[in-house]
Order: structure tokens, then C-alpha cells, then sequence
């Protein structure tokens, strides 16, 4: 399927085994490496967050492109990363203490291709690393 999404040109830029590491956000390289490899879902576009540099403001997120029968798959390992690692509120036990720090949201699909979007509402470089831990986590597991 990867040859296929090349041949359609469902990449956008270069196609994500073709990039250098020195396109890609030193954290967010082993990241990109494990998804790559997969056989039904790979890395667009991605970025690790920064707080200071040229980059700054700029935060956390990561687009794929899934195989459309895996995107059940893809979104349960995808929610299954964001482990909750706080304690939560007694006042308000329904909401967790980063509810608010991510978005899923899928973008266009076809017959074969499907682009998922995750993003980060992490301004602080603590919580951004947080979100790179996701990130790896849900790398780990595809």
C-alpha cells in the first residue's frame, strides 16, 4: 500500500522514507522511523513543538496517512497512547487533568487512503515533551 500511496502522490512533499533526517525534528526521527516502517501507516508532516528559536510558538503535532481498513486500528492504538499520568480532580472526576491537550481529527479520505491529524495544546516545553512521549508511545505499538 505504501507504493500505492507514493504512485497517487498521497504524500504531499516527499514521500516519508525518502526524507532526510535532518528534515525532520531530531525528536520526532525515531518517532517517524517506527510509523514509516509500518505497512498501513505513515508520517505527512510532523513537528515536536518549540518554545524558543525560529520555530517558536509552533506546537506538537503529527499527520498520517492510514490504510483505510487499519484507521479503526490506527485511532484506537492513537487514544490508547494518551495514558493519564496525573492525578485527577476529585471536584470534576469525568475530566481529566489534560483533557484539553488533544485533538484527533481525520482529514481527507479516498477509497484506499485516509489522513489522520493529531494536535497538541502544549505551549510549555514540559508539556510538549509529554506530547513527544504520546507521540512515541503510539509509535511503539503501530
Amino acid at each position: 500500500m505504501y507504493d500505492l500511496a507514493v504512485e497517487k502522490k498521497k504524500f504531499i512533499c516527499a514521500p516519508p522514507r525518502q526524507l532526510k533526517k535532518k528534515d525532520i525534528d531530531w525528536k520526532m526521527r525515531p518517532i517517524c522511523d517506527r510509523i514509516n516502517a509500518s505497512d498501513y501507516c505513515w508520517t505527512v508532516f510532523c513537528c515536536q513543538g518549540h518554545t524558543k528559536g525560529l520555530q517558536k510558538g509552533s506546537l506538537p503535532y503529527l499527520v498520517l496517512l492510514c490504510v483505510n481498513e487499519k484507521r479503526p486500528h490506527v485511532l484506537n492504538l492513537l487514544y490508547s497512547a494518551f495514558e493519564v499520568d496525573e492525578k485527577y480532580d476529585d471536584n470534576f472526576p469525568l475530566m481529566g487533568p489534560r483533557s484539553n491537550m488533544m485533538l484527533i481529527s481525520m482529514g481527507l479520505k479516498d477509497e484506499h487512503f485516509t489522513y489522520i491529524t493529531l494536535h497538541f495544546n502544549a505551549e510549555k516545553k514540559k508539556d510538549q515533551d509529554y506530547c513527544v512521549e504520546i507521540m512515541d508511545r503510539f509509535s511503539r505499538t503501530i
